[in-house]
This record gives C-alpha cells, structure tokens and sequence, in this order.
C-alpha cells in the first residue's frame, strides 16, 4: 500500500478477513512509526490521518492499553521552534522511517492514543533524531511544569 509519506510496510499479522490488519501479535518499540487515522486536530486542522511517533518507553508498553505518541506534520509552520525534521526517503534514501516526504516531529503534539488504533506500521527512529525528539519532549514538559 502507497501513502504519500511512505510504503506501509507489513510488520503485522493478517487476521482472517482479508483487509483487516492486526499488529497486537508484535511488540510496539519505543521510536514506532504509525498511520493514525482520524488524529485529533492539532494547530487549527482538522481530525486527520497522520503518522505519529511512539515516545513511551519499550519496557512500559505492554502493561498499558495507551501509548504516548508524537504526531508528525508535513507542513512545517515557521513559528514552530521545536519541531524536528524526521528522516526522509526524500532526502536519505536508506532510512528506515518509511516516510517518503519532509516530515517533522511536533513535541507539543503529545498524545496518548489506545495501542489497538496503532494498525498501520510505517517505519521506525532511532539514535540521535529519537533521543533528540525525546530530550525535546523533556525539556518541554519541564516548562510546563
């Protein structure tokens, strides 16, 4: 399947209707790419299909029925200091996020969003863009605090 951010890639289990997809069989890892479809409207948009990171740590996700994720965009807003420029086959053609266009990790956009509504995987972060998209969540829940 083609999406304009990337191929989705089957890193799931197919159930047995055809169509239907399942990813409750495989672990979601901490730097997990997904579709979210129907996203909540975010900066004045509205609901939305969009991909979105998981920033919960690994060893926590199994215990919970929520993930914490950070919903991406690709329409950077210039006024946005905070947003991290994701790779892209667009311009790393070796990464392994699955995202074909410019995207960019929005840390205010922290979400939690019931695991089962991850069904569509994309591709995966890590090294330094995961830790940095982490630090940045961080330090941005210090301020709040």
């Amino acid at each position: 399947m083609y999406s304009p951010y990337g191929q989705v890639h089957l890193r799931k289990r197919q159930t047995a209707q055809i169509g239907i997809v399942n990813v409750s069989a495989f672990r979601i890892r901490q730097g997990d790419i997904f579709w979210l479809d129907g996203c909540r409207p975010l900066h004045g948009d509205v609901a939305k299909r969009r991909p979105v990171v998981v920033v919960t740590p690994s060893d926590l996700i199994d215990a919970n029925p929520e993930v914490l994720v950070v919903a991406c965009t690709s329409s950077m807003l210039p006024s946005n200091k905070t947003a991290i420029e994701l790779p892209s086959r667009e311009r790393t053609p070796q990464t392994r996020t699955g995202l074909y266009r410019r995207t960019w990790a929005v840390p205010e956009w922290l979400l939690p969003v019931q695991k089962d509504l991850l069904t569509e995987y994309v591709g995966y972060l890590i090294g330094q863009t995961l830790r940095r998209l982490l630090q940045t969540i961080a330090k941005s829940q210090d301020d709040l605090a």
